[in-house]
């Protein structure tokens, strides 16, 4: 994933101009929010040194978090790392307050994020997100149908054992 998304942000840069003002943001954010993803689900690791290899080079947070994260045993000192960056420290503070998964309150950010970049017509970056907000779409649907599924199944066992 690291790599596509090198490739992805120097093809942004070459296409330049409204592409690459559209897409700048929004990819820092996915870049950011991949960095902030990695060091919490990896914070009961041991192995400190395979995050950092891991990190994508580009984002708001990219290079100076990086050697802070390295660090950090804790949920609540990736907040305090995250101090001078309130738009990721505001996520991480709503998944605690509202009892939400940390990628649920980043995804629902996204779409923000996806939502202005289709304000910005004519350019790579409307196509970009609107297909990320397709696939965002199936996700959903496909859960809801898993959800079904799994309800049917537990009323069939539910009749079962009558």
């Amino acid at each position: 994933m690291k790599q596509y998304y090198k490739r992805f942000v120097q093809y942004c840069k070459m296409c330049g101009g409204n592409t690459w003002e559209a897409m700048r943001k929004l990819l820092a954010f996915e870049m950011d929010m991949c960095t902030i993803m990695l060091r919490v689900n990896m914070l009961k690791s041991t192995n400190d040194s395979l995050p950092g290899e891991l990190y994508p080079q580009f984002g708001e947070l990219y290079p100076f978090i990086h050697d802070v994260f390295a660090g950090l045993s804790d949920y609540d000192s990736v907040m305090n790392a995250l101090n001078d960056y309130p738009e990721y420290r505001d996520c991480m503070e709503q998944a605690v307050t509202q009892e939400k998964g940390l990628l649920e309150v980043f995804k629902a950010k996204k779409v923000a994020y996806l939502e202005e970049c289709i304000n910005t017509q004519y350019n790579l970056g409307f196509i970009y997100a609107y297909l990320q907000l397709r696939e965002m779409e199936a996700e959903n649907v496909f859960l809801m149908v898993q959800g079904c599924v799994m309800a049917q199944s537990d009323a069939a066992r539910f009749q079962l054992r009558k």
